[in-house]
């Protein structure tokens, strides 16, 4: 693993990271120390599930939550949808947040270096009428999509959610326009046009990446329903 200590526009002190998921085994542990390799001095918020082993896990502050009900929305292939547990998990794990800066990842995902770093001031130009951050966010371009990939429809406000860094104020304002999901929407939603799915086995209304952004979108345009 390489580290980059210089050109770093940011100090790894002004960073919360909130750690958020259930424990994975062996993954959990291996994300909490990268974060302390590659982000040296970071705020590390674990937040997870009452029950949850967290033994023998580095971490600052620990979370654990209520676990929050999941719902199958996948008939075929047996899956349940966990939106809920990410928001919740995520929303909680913020109030905590007493840096400057914070990076909200998962608990099965390991840092391998920290170059996401040297991307927060290279794209300054923006456009005034569309500032709703105060600074731009970084997501990660893996997962963030435009078409599904079973057929080809559109998947409008899908910005990955395996991470996002930000500003703390923007980040924290991403994620508490979401209200928990419903259960009409989590599964069984009821399509006008249900031949048109992007995956035709999925009843969720909205994938949870999409739920996040369209929710945050619409707090800051009424315009968007």
């Amino acid at each position: 693993m390489t580290n980059i200590w210089h050109n770093i526009p940011i100090n790894t002190n002004d960073i919360s990271v909130v750690v958020q998921g259930a424990i994975v085994p062996n993954l959990t542990a291996a994300c909490l120390l990268s974060v302390r390799d590659h982000l040296p001095g970071a705020e590390i918020i674990l937040s997870t599930w009452i029950g949850m082993d967290v033994s023998n896990l580095s971490y600052d502050i620990l979370l654990l939550n209520k676990d929050v009900e999941t719902v199958k929305y996948d008939f075929i292939y047996n899956n349940f949808n966990n939106c809920n547990r990410q928001l919740y998990s995520t929303q909680q794990g913020l109030i905590k947040v007493s840096k400057k800066y914070v990076l909200k990842i998962r608990t099965d995902t390991v840092l391998e270096n920290n170059h996401f770093l040297k991307y927060w001031d290279k794209f300054p130009a923006r456009e005034r009428a569309f500032q709703y951050f105060n600074h731009r966010v970084l997501v990660s371009s893996v997962y963030s999509r435009t078409n599904s990939d079973a057929s080809g429809a559109p998947l409008p406000f899908h910005p990955s959610d395996f991470w996002f860094f930000g500003k703390t104020e923007d980040i924290r304002d991403y994620f508490s326009s979401c209200p928990l999901l419903s259960k009409a929407d989590m599964a069984n939603y009821q399509f006008k046009y249900p031949n048109k799915l992007p995956y035709p086995s999925i009843t969720w209304r909205f994938a949870p990446e999409q739920f996040f952004c369209i929710s945050w979108a619409r707090k800051h345009c009424p315009y968007i329903k």
